[in-house]
C-alpha cells in the first residue's frame, strides 16, 4: 500500500518569493500608471478650457459683447466673464448687463496638478513660486464669432506630455496638439 503525504502549508521562502514577485510587478507598473493619469488630467484641462472657449464665443455672440477669456499664470484657475472691467476688478461679478440678460461669468479650474504653462520658458511653471495676483487675458471673443487674435495656450502636468491648444482667430477654430515644449525654439 502506498501512502501519500499531503501538504497543507507552504514553506516560507515560497511565501517570500510570491511577495518578491509582486512589489517588482507593483513598481514596475506604478511609473506606467501616473504617466496614464497624468495624460488624463491634461486632456481633461484641454477639454475644460475648449468648453469655455465654446460658451464664451458663442455668449459673445449671443449678447452682441465681446468676452474674455484669462488665467492666472502659474495655476490651473481660469475665468470667461464679458471684456468689461466691471467683471475684472476686484473679482466683481455683476449679474445683468443692461439688457434683461444674465451675463456669463464662469471661473473655473484645470484638474489636480495641471497647471498653464509659460510658453515662452517652455517648462511647467512651479505653482508654488507665481504671482498668482493678476488676471492675464488670452483671448477674446468678439460679436461677429471671431477672436481678436490667434491664441496657443500651453497645459502640463508632472510626468505627463505638455500639451498645446491653438484657436483660429477668423474662424474660431480650435485644435490641440502634443509635443515636448522644451524642444521649442525659444
Amino acid at each position: 500500500m502506498i501512502v501519500r503525504c499531503s501538504r497543507k502549508a507552504f514553506t516560507l521562502f515560497e511565501i517570500t518569493l510570491v511577495l518578491v514577485i509582486l512589489v517588482v510587478a507593483a513598481a514596475l507598473a506604478v511609473p506606467v500608471a501616473n504617466s496614464m493619469f497624468s495624460s488624463a488630467r491634461v486632456t481633461g484641462a484641454c477639454d475644460a478650457v475648449r468648453s469655455s472657449w465654446n460658451q464664451a464665443r458663442s455668449r459673445a455672440v449671443e449678447e452682441r459683447r465681446a468676452y474674455r477669456f484669462s488665467v492666472k499664470d502659474n495655476t490651473g484657475v481660469f475665468r470667461v466673464a464679458p471684456d468689461s472691467d466691471e467683471f475684472w476688478v476686484d473679482n466683481n461679478v455683476p449679474g445683468d448687463n443692461g439688457q434683461g440678460q444674465t451675463s456669463l461669468v464662469l471661473d473655473g479650474e484645470l484638474p489636480e496638478k495641471v497647471t498653464f504653462c509659460d510658453s515662452n520658458a517652455g517648462k511647467v511653471p512651479d505653482a508654488a513660486t507665481g504671482d498668482n495676483a493678476s488676471w492675464r487675458t488670452v483671448a477674446i471673443f468678439q460679436p461677429d464669432g471671431s477672436a481678436r487674435e490667434d491664441v496657443e495656450i500651453s497645459f502640463g502636468a508632472t510626468g505627463g506630455t505638455p500639451t498645446v491648444i491653438r484657436l483660429r482667430a477668423i474662424t474660431g477654430d480650435i485644435s490641440l496638439a502634443a509635443r515636448q515644449l522644451a524642444n521649442r525654439d525659444g
